[in-house]
């Protein structure tokens, strides 16, 4: 019971986190795709690099709380040595985490790089420049 009251209560803290209720014309997770502004290759990339943010800041936050509850644990394990094996446990693999979610962009920036991506010989990928679309209903892409 214990266990469901604090998933209920993480679900009602993060679920905020999935709304993406921006103001604007690009904004939220999908960037396009009403009548006036169909898809295209650009916003399909400006939708990866949304999703790449949402994911990075959702695992950071996770990780803080592994560490919080983990260095809780610790704290209150009064002597338990297999509490506190636990909990070291714990607080390494939240670091660990961390270190890779710190380390996801030169990964990504890594694999993009070998696999020949190269936006006009720049090595950024998280800003891709899009070629300004023409106003609706003009008939040309």
């Amino acid at each position: 019971m214990r266990k469901l009251l604090v998933i209920i209560i993480l679900i009602m803290l993060f679920a905020p986190l999935f709304v993406f209720a921006q103001e604007g014309e690009k904004g939220g997770l999908i960037p396009c795709g009403t009548e006036d502004d169909p898809c295209d290759a650009c916003d399909f990339w400006q939708m990866l690099l949304n999703l790449y943010n949402l994911l990075l800041g959702l695992a950071g936050i996770v990780a803080v709380i592994f560490m919080v509850i983990n260095g809780f644990q610790y704290v209150v394990a009064a002597g338990d040595e297999e509490m506190i094996g636990r909990a070291k446990e714990g607080l390494k693999n939240a670091i660990i985490g961390l270190l890779l979610i710190a380390a996801s962009y030169v990964i990504i920036n890594t694999i993009l790089l070998a696999m020949g991506f190269n936006l006009d010989g720049q090595a950024e990928w998280r800003s891709v420049p899009c070629v300004e679309k023409p106003a609706p209903g003009t008939g040309m892409r």
